[in-house]
């Protein structure tokens, strides 16, 4: 035992897939089921979706405060196992409310806990991998993978055993993702090889984004908009189709198997490539299921071209991450990241909202509009990269 323990603690490519499969296990034990375990205590639709609509409200707003805190105090690791272990007790807290108004104040709470995690644990683990030349996307391989795999079994525990319990398991799940993110580093600025380096402040300083960066944010805003205006609403075009429930659930599969796949070899396209180029593949690949589910009403060809919907997501994703990181110095790592938080999260509130809209009124527009919205995202990664190739050739690289 000792010496497995010191293997893993020897290893950052261990660690860092420790911890993704870990913190991705979480959600997958309780959040594809929480909508139906509140329905069932009784809480009418409405307000089980506007619990959805407070959490993305909440950390669109606080995912940027909080990582900004974290880039200036100098405790990435610090605030993210902070925040995990307040996370298992908001998560917990979900378990006990019979009335509307305590449940939003359970869902106000594990809220803002949450907001920063996604910046914080990606601003982290990146940064370990490339500090020790490793593989970023084959990290969250293993978040994606021990997600797939936690959505079954919990499946199969929670139709057993009741559903209510998926929230204590949630709160213990995040304790012992806090204590793996212990094992992970404080990120430091690097050399090529990978060396530490000094840098002049450990304070953030100001936020001059280039002009590459900020139609980067751009796209990746379009991106987002078209992933969850076209497939917010999967489940129920597939049963209007006449798909039953393991057709439904077979779509899931797929997405993740696609998602497996190219997050595994993502750094061999970027090698190959680069990141810009591979982002650009990903949009490309998000486009077959959106024409798919939009004009084609055949199920079998929606859930065979779903594995790009998976693979599109993943890749797009994983590289925008790296590309990020690379783009800013040490000081302003989760900074970054939380606007990518915020962005993403605005998009799905605006998307979900307006597909929602078209959904009752006018389906096909759903996929008009996101088709679009992937054409723009396209021209805005084909301007970031003419941006840095010119930014390249008069040596203005300088991190932000």
């Amino acid at each position: 035992m000792n010496r497995l323990r010191e293997r893993i603690l020897e290893s950052p490519a261990i660690r860092g897939s420790l911890f993704f499969g870990a913190y991705w296990s979480v959600f997958a034990l309780y959040m594809p089921f929480m909508n139906l375990e509140l329905t069932r205590r009784g809480f009418s639709g409405v307000e089980v979706g506007s619990i959805g609509s407070i959490r993305g409200f909440i950390i669109m707003l606080a995912a940027p405060i909080f990582s900004r805190l974290a880039d200036r105090l100098g405790i990435r690791v610090k605030m993210m196992r902070i925040f995990m272990m307040l996370s298992a007790v908001g998560v917990t807290l979900l378990m006990f409310p019979q009335s509307y108004a305590w449940l939003i104040a359970a869902a106000v709470f594990l809220s803002l806990m949450q907001s920063p995690l996604d910046s914080l644990s990606n601003s982290v683990t990146v940064r370990m991998a490339r500090r020790y030349h490793l593989d970023f996307g084959r990290m969250t391989f293993w978040g994606a993978l021990a997600f797939a795999t936690m959505n079954l079994i919990g499946g199969a525990v929670w139709e057993k055993f009741g559903f209510r319990w998926i929230y204590l398991c949630a709160g213990v799940m995040y304790v012992i993702v806090s204590l793996i993110a212990a094992n992970l580093e404080e990120p430091v600025e690097v050399n090529e090889n990978g060396e530490p380096v000094a840098t002049k402040s450990q304070a953030p300083g100001k936020l001059n984004l280039p002009p590459a960066v900020i139609v980067f944010f751009v796209a990746h805003f379009g991106v987002n908009f078209a992933y969850f205006c076209a497939f917010g609403f999967t489940a129920p075009i597939l049963d209007m189709r006449g798909a039953n429930e393991f057709v439904i659930g077979l779509v899931g599969t797929v997405i993740g198997v696609g998602g497996m796949i190219i997050r595994h070899n993502s750094q061999k396209i970027v090698d190959r490539f680069s990141a810009e180029t591979a982002m650009i593949m990903g949009i490309l690949a998000g486009l077959i299921p959106i024409f798919v589910y939009g004009w084609v009403e055949n199920v079998a060809l929606m859930v065979v071209f779903s594995v790009f919907r998976g693979a599109g997501w993943g890749l797009f994703q994983v590289c925008a991450v790296r590309y990020l990181d690379e783009q800013g110095s040490v000081e302003n790592a989760s900074t970054l990241q939380g606007i990518l938080v915020m962005l993403n999260t605005l998009a799905s509130i605006i998307a979900s909202t307006l597909s929602g809209y078209l959904f009752d009124t006018n389906l096909v527009m759903i996929f008009v509009i996101s088709a679009g919205m992937i054409f723009f995202s396209l021209v805005s990664l084909l301007v970031v990269k003419h941006l840095n190739r010119k930014a390249a050739l008069i040596g203005n690289s300088e991190p932000i």
